[in-house]
C-alpha cells in the first residue's frame, strides 16, 4: 500500500544524519518499542503490528501522516510538531477548586528530524534541537486494531511536551469530557483537570466574583468535573490522550491545535482515528472505551423525586404526588445517613450507614414501597466525617490517603473535615466495597449518587501503590465508579440497581450506569444554570457517556442578604420539560430547600409536574429504543443535530438543541419570561409535537413555546409517528 512504500522510500536512500544513530539513541528506540505494547493494554489488546493505515510522505525538510486524504501529523524543520520544556505547575487546592499555574522555564522546539529502523510494522523518528542538551524526543508511529495512526512519544529530560495538530479556521471541535459553556471548543483552551465546576462559572458576573473572594470558588468556562483529553474534528478524526496527568487541548489557533501534557518525561501516546462521520466515530470511540449498561426499565416510567427530613416525611410527600396522579417510580433520600448544617446550607453526615433515628422503620418501607413499583435511593461518596465510626474503623486499619508523615490526610470538605479511602490500596478498596454492598445494596436501596471523586490533593499526600500524586488525581474517578458497579454486579443487581456520578475521567462510561451533571446554580444563567446543562449532556455524548441527566431546577442557592438565588416556579417547571425528553426525571431540593420552588410548592405545580411525568412515561416505548441504541451502537441518547444531519453545516454550531434519539428534536428553553422560541430545523420533514403543525427544514421558525410546552418536533417521515401522535394528543387533554 501506498502507505508501506513511502516508509520504505525513507530507508532505502538514508542520509548520514539519519545514518548516526548513536548507542543512546538504539536503546531508546528498543525501550520506546516495549513501553508502546504496555501503553495499549488498557484499551486494546495486544497484537503483531499492522500493516500501516496511514500514508508517510516525507522529504529533506518535512514529513506527514495522512488517512484518507486527512493530515494527521504535520511536521517541518521550520514548524515542527513537538515542543519540550522545564517548568512547575501548581495545583492550589480549597474545597475542591483547583486554581492551576503554570511556570513554564523553557520551549524548545524540535525540528530537526531523523529516522531509524525498527520493529516490523513501526516508524520510529527522532526528534531534537542541537542548541539544547537532551533536546530530543523519540516518537513511535504504528497502527492497530481499531486505530490508524498510534503515536508514542518518550522523552527522559523535560517536564513539558506539546503536540501541534493541524487545524483550519472553519474546523469545528468537540469533546474534552464534560463541558458546560461550550459544545464546539474551536476558539477555547482548556485544562483537563477533574475538580469542582465553580459557582458561576463566569468572570463576568457578580455571583462568580464574590465566590472568588470567599473561597475561590467561583470557577470559569473550562472547570469541570468530568475533563478527559480527547477531541472530534469536523475533518473526520478523533485524537485521544492515553494519559492521566493534566494536559491542556488548546484549540484558540485558527491554524493548529496544540496539546500539552505535563510529566513529559513518561511515555505518552496518541491515538487517531478517522472516519466518514462524526457520528461513526463517536460509536467507534465509545466501543473501544467501553459503553454504558442501559438503565432499569423502571427509571423512565415515571420521576424519581429528592426528598428529604425522615420517614414520615417521605410517605407524606409521596402521598401528596400520588393525590396529584404524578408517576412516582423512586423517593431519593439523602439524607438517609444524617445531616448537619453549615454556612454553605445543609449538609449530609458522610457516615454511610442507616440513620435509625432520622429514618424509623426504612427497611420495612423500603420492601414496602418496592411492592408498589417504587424504589428508594440514596447517597455515598468516597469520604468519610471524622466524627463518625466508619472514620474510626477506617483509619484505624490505615484505608485512607496518607499525609506526608505516613498519618491519614484529613481534608476540610466546608466546616466538617474527612478522610478520603484509597482506592489504590485493595483490602481499602475491598472494605468500601463491603460498605456499599451490606449498608446500601442488603437495606434495598434501588440506586444511589456516587458524589464527588474531584477532591483529591497533589501535594502533601501519598497513596498506597506509590504512584505520582499528580497522575492518580484524575484517575481516582475512574477508581470510584469501578468500586460502585462492582458492588451491584458482585450483589447479582446490575440492570435493577443504578448508581449516578458526577466526577469522571477517561473509561469512565465502562462502570458508570449513569452520569449526572452537577451542581448548577438554580437560574437561568448560560454558564452555570439550565442552558449548560444541555452542553454537558451533549459533550459527555462525545467522549462515551451516553446516559446522563441533572438536578430539575437546580442544586446551588443563596439566601444571605447581599446575595440572593432562589429557583422559580418557572425555572422548576422549564427544567422539568426538558428532562422529559432525556431518560431520567429526577428532582432535587437543593442546598437551601426552603427557599427553592419545590415541586410540592402548590397544587398547581404538583399538577403541571404530574403532566410532564406523565409525557416522559408515555414516551418509555420510544425511551427503550434509544436505550437500545446507547448499549449496543454506541450512540448517546441526546445527540447533536449534526449526528443525523451531517450535511448541514448549520447544524454544526447548535448548542442548546438536540436529536433524542434519531427522532424527535428538542430545543428547551433556557431563559425566563419568554412565550416564544426560535427553532433550527434541520433538511427535512418535521411536525410540531403540540400542534401537529408541519413544517420543512432547513431553516429557523419561530414557535409559541409556554411553559409545559417544550418545543419539540419529531420527524413526519418517522415510524414512530402515529405512536408520537397519539402520546402527546393524550398529554394535550390532560
Amino acid at each position: 500500500m501506498m502507505g508501506q512504500r513511502c516508509v520504505r522510500s525513507v530507508y532505502a536512500r538514508p542520509s548520514l544524519s539519519t545514518l548516526y544513530i548513536n548507542m543512546a539513541f538504539l536503546a531508546n528506540v528498543m525501550l520506546l518499542a516495549i513501553i508502546v505494547g504496555f501503553f495499549q493494554h488498557n484499551f486494546a489488546q495486544r497484537s503483531a503490528p499492522l500493516p500501516p493505515s496511514y500514508e508517510l510522505h516525507t522529504n529533506r525538510t518535512s514529513f506527514s501522516i495522512s488517512v484518507k486524504g486527512i493530515t494527521i501529523i504535520s511536521h517541518s524543520t521550520t514548524d515542527p510538531m513537538l515542543t519540550v520544556g522545564k517548568g512547575t505547575t501548581e495545583f492550589a487546592e480549597k474545597l475542591g477548586n483547583f486554581h492551576i499555574t503554570e511556570n513554564i522555564q523553557q520551549h524548545i522546539k524540535l525540528g530537526t528530524f531523523s529516522f531509524a529502523p525498527g520493529p516490523i510494522g513501526y516508524v520510529i523518528v527522532q526528534l531534537s534541537n542541537a542548541s539544547y542538551e537532551n533536546a530530543q524526543v523519540l516518537v513511535s508511529i504504528h497502527s492497530s486494531p481499531g486505530h490508524e495512526v498510534v503515536m508514542s512519544v518518550m522523552n527522559h529530560y523535560y517536564d513539558y511536551m506539546w503536540l501541534k495538530l493541524p487545524s483550519d479556521p472553519i474546523e469545528h471541535v468537540y469533546g474534552g469530557g464534560e463541558q458546560y459553556s461550550y459544545f464546539d471548543l474551536k476558539g477555547h483552551r482548556f485544562p483537563i483537570w477533574t475538580r469542582e465546576q465553580g459557582v458561576g462559572r463566569n468572570k463576568s458576573v457578580l455571583i462568580t466574583r464574590l465566590m472568588d473572594l470567599y473561597d475561590g470558588g467561583g470557577g470559569d468556562y473550562d472547570t469541570t468535573y468530568y475533563g478527559q483529553p480527547t477531541f472530534f474534528s469536523s475533518r473526520k478524526y478523533y485524537c485521544h490522550v492515553n494519559t492521566t496527568s493534566y494536559s491542556v487541548l488548546n484549540f484558540r489557533d485558527d491554524n493548529y491545535h496544540q496539546i500539552m501534557v505535563l510529566n513529559g518525561k513518561s511515555p505518552t501516546t496518541f491515538y487517531f482515528n478517522t472516519n466518514s462521520s462524526i457520528k461513526n466515530l463517536v460509536q467507534n470511540f465509545t466501543m473501544w472505551m467501553g459503553q454504558q449498561t442501559g438503565l432499569p426499565n423502571w427509571i423512565y416510567t415515571g420521576a424519581m423525586l429528592g426528598i428529604q427530613g425522615g420517614t414520615e416525611k417521605m410517605l407524606g410527600y409521596l402521598k401528596q404526588a400520588e393525590e396529584h396522579n404524578i408517576m412516582v417510580t423512586g423517593l431519593w433520600i439523602q439524607d438517609w445517613a444524617g445531616t448537619l448544617s453549615t454556612n454553605f446550607g445543609q449538609r449530609l453526615f458522610w457516615n454511610w450507614k442507616w440513620n435509625q433515628t432520622t429514618y424509623p422503620n426504612l427497611d420495612k418501607e423500603i420492601q414496602r414501597l418496592k411492592a408498589k413499583g417504587v424504589r428508594v435511593l440514596s447517597y455515598i461518596n468516597p469520604h468519610l466525617n471524622q466524627e463518625g465510626d466508619l472514620f474510626k474503623e477506617g483509619d484505624k486499619k490505615g484505608y485512607f490517603i496518607k499525609d506526608e508523615n505516613g498519618g491519614t490526610y484529613v481534608q476540610d470538605f466546608g466546616q466538617f473535615y474527612c478522610g478520603t479511602v484509597d482506592l489504590t490500596n485493595p483490602e481499602a478498596y475491598d472494605w468500601y466495597k463491603e460498605l456499599i454492598k451490606t449498608n446500601m445494596i442488603e437495606l434495598g436501596f434501588g440506586g444511589w449518587m456516587a458524589d464527588f471523586g474531584e477532591y483529591l490533593p497533589v501535594d502533601g499526600v501519598q497513596y498506597y501503590n506509590g504512584h505520582p500524586t499528580r497522575d492518580m488525581h484524575n484517575l481516582y474517578p475512574l477508581l470510584w465508579a469501578k468500586v460502585n458497579r462492582e458492588a451491584i454486579e458482585e450483589a447479582g443487581k446490575l440492570g435493577d440497581v443504578v448508581f449516578w456520578t458526577r466526577s469522571g475521567f477517561t473509561g469512565s462510561s465502562k462502570y458508570t450506569t449513569l452520569q449526572w451533571a452537577g451542581d448548577q446554580n438554580v437560574d437561568f444563567s448560560y454558564a452555570d444554570g439550565m442552558a449548560s446543562t444541555i452542553t454537558a449532556a451533549l459533550s459527555s455524548g462525545m467522549v462515551g457517556i451516553g446516559l446522563t441527566h441533572f438536578d430539575i431546577g437546580g442544586y446551588t442557592g443563596f439566601s444571605a442578604s447581599f446575595l440572593s438565588l432562589r429557583r422559580t416556579k418557572e425555572l422548576l417547571l422549564r427544567s422539568a420539560e426538558m428532562s422529559v425528553f432525556t431518560p431520567v426525571m429526577r428532582t432535587h431540593e437543593g442546598n437551601t430547600p426552603s427557599n427553592n420552588w419545590q415541586v410540592y410548592s402548590s397544587n398547581e405545580t404538583l399538577d403541571a409536574f404530574a403532566r410532564l411525568v406523565k409525557t416522559h412515561s408515555s414516551l418509555s416505548a420510544y425511551t427503550s429504543q434509544v436505550m437500545e441504541e446507547v448499549t449496543s451502537l454506541g450512540l448517546p441518547a441526546q445527540r447533536p443535530l449534526f449526528f443525523h444531519y451531517p450535511d448541514d453545516q448549520e447544524t454544526y454550531k447548535i448548542k442548546y438543541q438536540y436529536m433524542y434519539g434519531s427522532e424527535l428534536l428538542v430545543a428547551p428553553v433556557y431563559l425566563d419570561g419568554v412565550s416564544e422560541w426560535d427553532v433550527y430545523l434541520p433538511s427535512d420533514q418535521w411536525t410540531h409535537v403540540w400542534t401537529n403543525q408541519n413544517y420543512t427544514g432547513p431553516g429557523f421558525i419561530k414557535v409559541n413555546a409556554p411553559v409545559g410546552h417544550i418545543p419539540a418536533f419529531h420527524r413526519r417521515q418517522s415510524e414512530w409517528t402515529l405512536y408520537f401522535k397519539l402520546v402527546f394528543s393524550e398529554i394535550k387533554e390532560i
